[in-house]
């Protein structure tokens, strides 16, 4: 089952990829694409309200509390730039497990404050589709961000997804406490680092035996990794309570006639007929 959402999570991967390239290239407009994207969304319904913008927003925060932070791994274009710059950089390397950092909020904050003040400077500079269609089209001052963002990878992985994107500091509030998440079976880890050196966010701590679900981009990477398979992808397993004895009556039957042979056996003794 592991294999079967890793594949169709390369697959989902290449599909977008292929269309944001003829996107922005210019031989296809995928509009259900384009127009799903996140800040962009939020930027049409602060300048101009529309029910469909609001109703495509909803459906994207609603997918990300059920499923978690997809959108970062197959719908985003620059992070799907970053996952085939992390695939081809981290062969060989191992990437450390990364540490709460309240701060990350702070880009967040400000970058929903300009938006409120009506400055679109900061979009340039921190929307995933706006970085990406700029330098697609050939914008050197974005194509210099990417650069930067390629040097960022190579040393941190996916930081910029997990502590600077406004975008997954707000689908990771929906994302931390969602129905379907990365769960590590403590029975099952060892603590042997496997998964977390394949995870490009650092929100697998292996030795405290934690995944932070918030900052995970469901890129699934950390499912086939594990030796023992002790990751998983999905609802919080209940339980199972405890048996509980079924009635038998012909059970019942025997243990009275037992009991009825054993008194009656005590009570001929107790009389002198044994």
């Amino acid at each position: 089952m592991n294999k079967k959402y890793r594949r169709l999570m390369i697959a989902l991967s290449v599909v977008v990829g292929a269309l944001f390239a003829a996107g922005f290239a210019g031989v296809f407009y995928p509009p259900l694409l384009f127009d799903m994207q996140l800040l962009p969304l939020i930027q049409r319904l602060s300048a101009d309200f529309s029910f469909a913008a609001l109703g495509l927003l909803f459906l994207l925060l609603l997918f990300t509390f059920l499923f978690g932070r997809f959108y970062c791994a197959a719908l985003c274009p620059l992070g799907l730039f970053q996952e085939l710059l992390f695939s081809l950089f981290a062969r060989g390397r191992k990437t450390k497990p990364g540490r709460p950092r309240p701060y990350k909020y702070f880009p967040a904050a400000v970058f929903f404050g300009a938006l409120a003040g009506s400055t679109a400077f900061l979009f340039r500079l921190l929307d995933p589709y706006t970085l990406s269609a700029s330098a697609a089209s050939g914008a050197w001052f974005s194509i210099a961000l990417l650069a930067l963002l390629a040097v960022l990878v190579w040393f941190k992985g996916r930081y910029f997804c997990t502590n600077i994107c406004p975008a997954g500091a707000l689908l990771g509030l929906f994302a931390r406490r969602g129905v379907n998440r990365i769960r590590l079976d403590e029975n099952r880890c060892v603590a042997c680092g496997a998964c977390a050196s394949r995870c490009p966010t650092g929100s697998i701590d292996f030795k405290n035996k934690k995944v932070d679900n918030e900052t995970c981009v469901r890129c699934l990477r950390c499912l086939d990794a594990c030796p023992r398979h002790g990751l998983s992808f999905g609802r919080k397993k209940e339980k199972s309570p405890a048996a509980v004895p079924v009635f038998s009556p012909r059970r019942r039957r025997l243990l009275v006639a037992g009991g009825a042979i054993v008194l009656f056996a005590a009570a001929a003794k107790a009389g002198g007929l044994l």
